[in-house]
């Protein structure tokens, strides 16, 4: 009788911090998106050619013949123009949304909105997360000295990333960095972070 109410009381303390991480990430996002919305277009042009550039100048990136990246939603740094010129010399993907899972498809020119209004390739070869050498991460904060991730609370890249030893790269505005983010056991955390 004591062994199973010892268990109740863990799993009902494991909710309960589940919960307040929740809680605090859930008000942590609503910052950060607020943080984003206050940037003016000239500004997060100007930040994702700086972030294009750090990139480029990065010996990951370098050394890497395959790459993820990801299409951005309005709020994301935007590599748009400059995906469509590394694809030349590069072997580009990008994840798309199938149920509850990201999957990695080869970069087409032509694009279709997907789910979450994201554009995704269109009829595009599916290859394993072991054929890429680099990973550049969306997200809505990060934390630049753990490089923890704070994402939009789906867990898209937390299940696709989680068993994997790939190089992952976050990318972001400086005005989403932030100390200390509330860290669970599922989150995985970025081997660098750029921003600017």
């Amino acid at each position: 009788f004591l062994k199973i109410q010892r268990k109740l009381l863990l799993l009902s303390v494991k909710t309960e911090v589940e919960m307040c991480f929740s809680i605090d990430k859930k008000i942590l996002r609503k910052e950060m998106k607020k943080r984003v919305a206050c940037l003016g277009c000239a500004t997060k042009q100007a930040k994702s050619k700086v972030i294009a550039s750090l990139l480029e100048q990065n010996q990951h990136f370098k050394n890497a013949s395959s790459i993820l990246f990801f299409w951005p939603l309005p709020d994301e740094i935007d590599l748009s123009r400059w995906i469509e010129e590394w694809a030349k010399t590069k072997q580009v993907y990008l994840p798309v949304v199938q149920e509850d899972n990201l999957i990695i498809c080869k970069y087409t020119e032509q694009k279709i909105k997907g789910r979450y209004n994201i554009m995704e390739p269109v009829n595009s070869e599916i290859v394993d997360l072991s054929e890429i050498d680099l990973v550049v991460v969306p997200g809505l904060g990060f934390d630049d000295v753990t490089f923890a991730r704070l994402g939009r609370g789906k867990g898209f890249y937390d299940k696709l990333l989680s068993n994997s030893t790939v190089y992952k790269i976050g990318i972001c505005y400086s005005e989403q960095l932030c100390k200390s983010l509330p860290i669970e056991l599922h989150d995985v955390k970025m081997n660098e972070v750029i921003f600017a």
